[in-house]
């Protein structure tokens, strides 16, 4: 979400030790459960979750390749 970056691709709520600035008022795109719940019913949580984890690795390593 362009509202959330810094500039550089990173959440401007992110601190220094990776922590969630906002954690608890993080706005529905940022809450897994959430948006599970409201828009991926249709899927298992399990493949979901998976799909979760396979987009949060690409984000990690699309600066290393």
């Amino acid at each position: 979400m362009p509202e959330l970056d810094r500039g550089d691709g990173i959440c401007q709520f992110l601190t220094a030790d990776n922590k969630c600035a906002i954690y608890d008022d993080r706005p529905l795109i940022c809450n897994t459960d959430k948006v599970y719940e409201r828009y991926f019913k249709h899927m298992s949580r399990d493949d979901y979750d998976r799909l979760n984890q396979e987009a949060c690795n690409y984000l990690l390593n699309r600066g290393n390749t």
